[in-house]
């Protein structure tokens, strides 16, 4: 069996430990809400075919869409019902201030260390090029940049501090890519173009940079990109196979990374996986381009070492 990461997923914090002694009732809920979550799986990459003065207010009511499964799952004890049964071998758990703090994200890899930490620091803290050092001598493993909630041109003076740190660490930057409307955003959706970019992988070639949600709507500049600079990855939550598969075609197996954004939606990791594991069952993708895109690209990216997992027959 191939390593399964997930790249791309978030916590809800739990701090009065209801989500274990709550787990049964929760996915009996889940199970019975989960053909409407599947639905919105599967309308949600026709949204790309409307016009953008369409399909920004769309994105907009489709965000309250995740409220009730961010109530109803994606604890920690969820994460790690997840990661015990199997379905993944390790997680790379971004933070999402105020919602999800940095030190949350830590903490619970310092409890697993099948979990993967990434920080986003721009919004709230103080030099933040000292606390990337700071949270990188305590074991993150990459930063995360989200440009539509920082409400920040990439030419910002605090996106620059923080480049440089990642730079000088050898961390990977994680960016949110996509025109998308999302809750509790300060900036233009605009801010999430892709091609916005490009400066940056021109400026830190020896940086890796990943394009979370492969530029969403437009997935075509994302993978544009990625042929244009070599230090560009791409993650595939959201994505249809076609894309993922000219994904692979583009770039090649080993710069695309398989994520899910978990648990916006509840489906995310079985829909993603089910979406990579159709293209090797119709033959777009070899077996061993998905073992590189399920797992094996993150495991060598954030350094997850994992048990040794026989070889896929």
């Amino acid at each position: 069996m191939a390593w399964i990461v997930d790249s791309h997923l978030h916590l809800v914090p739990d701090p009065m430990g209801w989500g274990r002694a709550t787990r049964g009732l929760r996915r009996r809920v889940v199970t019975a809400l989960s053909p409407a979550f599947e639905a919105a799986h599967r309308a949600q990459t026709w949204l790309r075919i409307l016009p953008r003065a369409v399909r920004t207010p769309v994105d907009q009511c489709g965000s309250y869409l995740a409220l009730p499964h961010l109530a109803l799952g994606g604890t920690e004890s969820d994460l790690h019902a997840l990661l015990d049964s199997g379905t993944l071998d390790a997680a790379v758990l971004i933070a999402h201030p105020p919602f999800t703090s940095n030190h949350f994200v830590m903490e619970a890899a310092e409890r697993d260390s099948r979990i993967l930490p990434v920080v986003n620091l721009a919004r709230h803290a103080q030099q933040p090029g000292a606390a990337l050092k700071d949270f990188a001598k305590r074991g993150a493993r990459a930063l995360k940049i989200h440009l539509i909630a920082d409400g920040l041109e990439p030419s910002s003076d605090v996106y620059t501090e923080l480049l440089k740190s990642a730079s000088d660490l050898g961390l990977p930057v994680i960016v949110h890519t996509g025109e998308t409307a999302l809750l509790g955003s300060t900036g233009s959706p605009k801010l999430g173009a892709a091609e916005r970019l490009r400066p940056w992988f021109t400026r830190y070639p020896k940086t890796s940079f990943v394009l979370a949600h492969l530029n969403f709507h437009e997935p075509k500049k994302a993978i544009a990109l990625a042929a244009d600079h070599e230090n560009v990855l791409l993650e595939t939550s959201w994505q249809p196979p076609e894309i993922i598969t000219e994904a692979v075609a583009t770039v090649g197996a080993e710069r695309v990374l398989f994520g899910s954004d978990w648990p916006i939606l509840g489906a995310n990791i079985d829909v993603g996986l089910g979406r990579i594991r159709g293209c090797v069952a119709s033959g777009l993708l070899t077996q061993a381009q998905a073992d590189l895109v399920l797992g094996m690209n993150a495991a060598k990216l954030y350094g997850f070492k994992p048990q040794e997992k026989p070889a896929t027959p």
